[in-house]
């Protein structure tokens, strides 16, 4: 398994805005991959009841085992987030977390970012400096000509990280739905990207994202899933992989590529709109549902 995990250290803790906590996190200067980061996925594993886990050397391989053999009462949870930063100078991470601040939404790693204090020890688990078969990166626009990025506020982290790190010959757009208006972050676009930021407020979750690639297809603008009916499972497709097994055709040259990240049920819509609707080759899209509602969150 290339993710191992690494002990980290709270440096610091900031609250960016009403939905938003950012922890950053020293002792990684051996984590990797040492190329780009763009929307690289890590996983992090909490302080259960009886405190922080303990990792013995000799099972950095097969740690996910260890932990599972643990007892789930005990062992503290796991959940999966993205890179916002890395210093390979210094070891520190920078992670952003969202908080579900309504009442019986808060889960164990917004409850840990919202009370975190520098000292503080966590498991970072992601892939070793030396990797280079870049796990748990989904951005691959490959020779795409332009690129159009989609995500709710579990994806700001990687759509932040993608446009600091956005390859120069190409063109694009991001679109962002966030919470509030409030929650927005300054990302300094570079040119011939534009970036437009949809504050959720009242409007359904998903809806705002859908009418902006509605519009951007000239597509009918179906209303995304309701909060009675959640999608039941978790959508997960690239050009190199299909959570549901079905194969993907050889991607072709050029073209535009997209990459849709959020919650589950809007991705999968969004997925319909494109796929079916527009008729855009599988091969040319990335779709991943990083939660989905109703289910375990942060």
């Amino acid at each position: 398994m290339p993710y191992h995990p690494f002990r980290a250290t709270v440096v610091s803790t900031q609250r960016l805005s009403p939905n938003f906590q950012r922890v950053r996190l020293s002792g990684l200067k051996y984590m990797g991959p040492r190329g780009h980061i763009h929307d690289l996925r890590i996983k992090l594993i909490f302080p259960g009841p009886s405190g922080l886990v303990e990792f013995p050397t000799d099972t950095q391989e097969n740690w996910f085992e260890v932990w599972q053999s643990l007892d789930p009462a005990t062992r503290g949870a796991m959940r999966t987030y993205s890179v916002r930063e890395l210093d390979r100078d210094t070891g520190i991470l920078t992670v952003d977390f969202v908080l579900h601040t309504a009442p019986g939404q808060a889960g164990p790693a917004c409850t840990w970012a919202s009370s975190a204090t520098p000292g503080d020890d966590i498991y970072v688990v992601a892939p070793s400096a030396d990797d280079e078969s870049g796990p748990g990166i989904e951005f691959q626009p490959a020779d795409a000509n332009e690129v159009h990025l989609f995500g709710d506020e579990t994806a700001l982290p990687a759509l932040a990280r993608i446009v600091d790190e956005w390859p120069k010959t190409l063109t694009g757009t991001i679109h962002i739905e966030v919470p509030t208006a409030a929650d927005r972050q300054e990302v300094n676009a570079p040119p011939g990207v534009s970036i437009e930021w949809l504050p959720r407020e009242d409007a359904q979750l998903g809806a705002l994202l859908i009418e902006v690639l509605s519009r951007h297809r000239g597509l009918p603008s179906p209303a995304p899933e309701t909060e009675d009916a959640p999608d039941p499972d978790i959508l997960w497709e690239t050009p190199a992989f299909s959570s549901s097994g079905e194969e993907i055709d050889p991607r072709t040259s050029g073209g535009a590529y997209w990459w849709i990240a959020g919650e589950s049920g809007v991705v999968k819509h969004m997925r319909r709109m494109l796929v079916r609707g527009a008729g855009i080759p599988r091969s040319q899209v990335s779709f991943m549902g990083y939660w989905k509602r109703g289910a375990a969150e942060g």
